[in-house]
C-alpha cells in the first residue's frame, strides 16, 4: 500500500484581471492498494471582493480508479476505468452534484521513423 499526500495554497492579487484577490487551498490523498486508487481532494476558494460581500467555495472530489497490469489484456497496453463524485458549494447556496466515469486504453513502445 502506498500513501501519497499533497496540499497547495496560492493567494492571487487581481484574481482573474479585477479587483478582487482570492485565497485557494487544496489538499489531496491517494491510496493505491494493488491495481485499485483511491482519491480525496479538498479545494477552498475564498474570494476577497473589492466591492460587495466576499464568496466562498468548496470542491470535494472523491474517485476510485482500477488499473490493469501492462500488457494482462493487451500487448504493450494497460487500461484503467474509474468512477468520480464530486461536490462543489458556493455560500450563495448554489450546490452541484458530478459523477464522472472514464476509460483509459494506453498503449506503450516505440517505433521508429526514417529512412
Amino acid at each position: 500500500m502506498t500513501l501519497r499526500l499533497l496540499g497547495e495554497s496560492a493567494y492571487l492579487h487581481h484574481f482573474e484581471g479585477g479587483e478582487d484577490d482570492a485565497l485557494l487551498l487544496t489538499g489531496s490523498a491517494a491510496v493505491y492498494i494493488g491495481q485499485m486508487r483511491y482519491g480525496a481532494t479538498y479545494s477552498l476558494q475564498d474570494n476577497f471582493a473589492a466591492q460587495g460581500p466576499n464568496t466562498l467555495e468548496h470542491l470535494a472530489d472523491f474517485e476510485a480508479i482500477y488499473r490493469s497490469e501492462d500488457g494482462m489484456s493487451f500487448p504493450r497496453a494497460s487500461w484503467e476505468i474509474g468512477a468520480a463524485y464530486t461536490f462543489a458549494h458556493r455560500n450563495e447556496g448554489e450546490d452541484n452534484h458530478m459523477i464522472s466515469l472514464r476509460a483509459v486504453l494506453e498503449f506503450t513502445g516505440s517505433a521508429e521513423f526514417g529512412e
